[in-house]
């Protein structure tokens, strides 16, 4: 019975990890907004006016999930990074 109890808090936390990552996006997200920092001003990161205007932004460009994954990262077409706009100038 303990080696299920194990099991069964183990897909619990993983289920309540994903269901709660888009929250805890957004909230980082929105901790750099504007906060003074490059990373935290355009063109690294777009001014948002509150968390629904984040939330709609990330969810519009399919981004809710984004460093979700422990081994696969995914890149959103068309997005430049700041190695890539470095090499192409």
């Amino acid at each position: 019975m303990s080696e299920m109890k194990s099991y069964s808090q183990a897909v619990t936390g993983f289920f309540a990890s994903m269901l709660t990552y888009p929250f805890v996006l957004v909230s980082n997200l929105m901790v750099i907004n504007n906060c003074g920092l490059a990373g935290g001003l355009p063109p690294y990161a777009p001014n948002y006016s509150s968390w629904l205007d984040c939330w709609s932004q990330l969810l519009k460009e399919g981004n809710m999930s984004r460093g979700n994954s422990l081994f696969f990262r995914k890149v959103p077409a068309g997005k430049l990074y700041v190695w890539e706009e470095k090499r192409f100038r």
